[in-house]
């Protein structure tokens, strides 16, 4: 092919690669990049007032979970975009899962591990996160079961492998804090309501 044929294809190939470039990746691959704590964190918290427009940054935002420094706002705003953010859902139960080896209620995964809960709880359920909210029912701090119990009353038909271990906790009377905590003043009565909202979705017969 000659260079004067070439060179309309090669100008073709640019204006389409160009149109087909997403500006709202673009500002948000730039901004997250930025060396700024401060515009990486209002980058991330205006991108929760998009909805499902936020649909084309929700792999860039799976990939900005590796920023230790970013990493709770990154949650936070995956919870916040709700079932639009259903494919961070696997890197999620991964890291909710490796945060449940700790047995502390003081480690680094101590205040990690509620806001994951409750992203989980806001972007939906499959049979991935009921594993995991499975095991965190068995963690030996009383608020991780606590609030594991509540995420999977909403979890609706994914939640049915978990009935049996939620009936277990009915004997689970770790007090949680009555003032902190609005599903209950112990475990039992979080695994309770949890049961019951089962129950009213035709989960639990």
């Amino acid at each position: 092919m000659s260079v004067r044929l070439l060179l309309p294809l090669v100008l073709l190939l640019l204006l389409a690669g160009a149109a087909l470039a997403d500006p709202l990746v673009d500002e948000y691959t730039r901004e997250l990049g930025d060396e700024n704590s401060r515009v990486r964190w209002d980058s991330l918290r205006s991108a929760r007032k998009l909805g499902a427009a936020a649909e084309p940054i929700v792999p860039l935002l799976i990939e900005h979970l590796s920023n230790k420094i970013d990493r709770l706002e990154v949650i936070i705003t995956l919870g916040e975009l709700g079932t639009v953010a259903k494919p961070a859902l696997p890197k999620l139960c991964s890291m909710l899962d490796e945060s449940l080896k700790d047995p502390s209620p003081y480690d680094d995964n101590a205040s990690m591990r509620p806001i994951i809960l409750t992203a989980i709880e806001k972007i939906g359920q499959n049979s991935d996160t009921t594993t995991v909210l499975r095991k965190a029912l068995k963690h030996p701090v009383s608020t991780v079961r606590y609030r594991a119990a509540y995420v999977l009353g909403e979890g609706g038909s994914a939640a049915q492998p978990a009935i049996a271990d939620l009936e277990n906790l009915s004997s689970d009377h770790q007090y949680v804090g009555l003032f902190v905590y609005d599903h209950g003043k112990d475990v039992a009565e979080s695994a309770a309501l949890a049961l019951k909202k089962l129950k009213d979705q035709g989960v639990l017969r």
